[in-house]
């Protein structure tokens, strides 16, 4: 009895150095889940603003749009009612000279090309940068749901330590008062168990590792992101000198600025939008101008 006294002694001398090995893994855990937090939450904030610039943007492209195409269509129709009154060809002679003027091309087909590739251009990056915005909404859900399954297995981790602590404390209770008389079935029976407890650990190790493998997979993909902004403005020779004088400027894309940068290609693809559908309103109104004399030249100005 005394000698299996001792060999229950010795074993539990094991369990209390495993759950001094485990208390130093929860801590591990610990402090990657708070580490893996603050990220997440740094990439929501930033992924929040982007999707509010995004929204914002695109409301005030569309309400700018809406107002440049009623202005339009009241000159056009205004032109159209003086284009009825008086046609001539010096009026489409004129119409086209101040075409060629304007784009500096006389082929009305190169000039016709010229205006639907820039289309096409401008239509690709406003695309481009609502793919962005996609995969960055998508990114911020699977941060989500792996902030889920860290605090899951903290949880179960925090169970399992309380379910061993009360086994242990049942095996010092028999070792007090019943060695004498079960020890030959407690030794098995606590052979199961430690059995069971040991794989339970190692399907829990094996899903933090699991977890740590798609943390990195996730700031893989952001980096890409990063990256690919970075390029796209380079591409559009953008100006980087209102994120250059911040205190922390930097001309390279991290995870403090990406905001600005996304914000200066929304300005910079606006503008050309802008540009671009001003520049088509000016032409559409020219082609239906008569400017027989100064003063008749500028009558479509007039309101009517």
């Amino acid at each position: 009895a005394t000698r299996r006294f001792d060999k229950l002694v010795s074993k539990s001398q094991e369990i209390r150095n495993d759950i001094d090995h485990l208390r130093q893994q929860r801590a591990t855990m610990t402090s990657m889940y708070q580490r893996l937090d603050r990220e997440l939450q740094k990439q929501q904030r930033v992924m929040e603003a982007l999707v509010e610039k995004s929204v914002i943007a695109y409301d005030q492209r569309s309400e700018v749009l809406m107002r440049m195409l009623a202005v339009h269509d009241q000159k056009v129709e205004h032109a159209r009612q003086e284009l009825m009154e008086d046609e001539s060809p010096e009026t489409y002679q004129a119409v086209h000279q101040r075409i060629v003027e304007l784009m500096g091309e006389s082929d009305l087909h190169q000039i016709s090309r010229t205006l639907v590739d820039n289309e096409e251009e401008n239509f690709a990056n406003f695309i481009y940068v609502n793919e962005l915005n996609s995969k960055a909404s998508r990114l911020q859900h699977r941060n989500s749901e792996l902030k889920k399954e860290i605090e899951q297995l903290e949880l179960k981790n925090v169970q399992y330590e309380e379910k061993y602590k009360v086994q242990l404390k049942n095996v010092q209770y028999e070792e007090k008062y019943k060695v004498q008389l079960k020890n030959v079935q407690y030794e098995e029976k606590y052979k199961v168990q430690l059995k069971e407890l040991e794989a339970e650990l190692e399907v829990k190790c094996l899903k933090a590792n699991t977890l740590q493998a798609k943390n990195t997979q996730v700031c893989k993909v952001l980096d890409q992101q990063k990256s690919a902004i970075s390029d796209l403005f380079r591409k559009l020779n953008c100006d980087p000198t209102p994120i250059m004088n911040r205190p922390d400027g930097s001309v390279e894309v991290t995870d403090y600025n990406i905001t600005q940068f996304i914000g200066i290609l929304e300005e910079w693809l606006l503008e050309v939008l802008m540009s671009d559908v001003q520049t088509r309103f000016k032409q559409a109104e020219e082609r239906h101008l008569q400017p027989q004399n100064l003063l008749l030249a500028r009558r479509a100005l007039l309101p009517p």
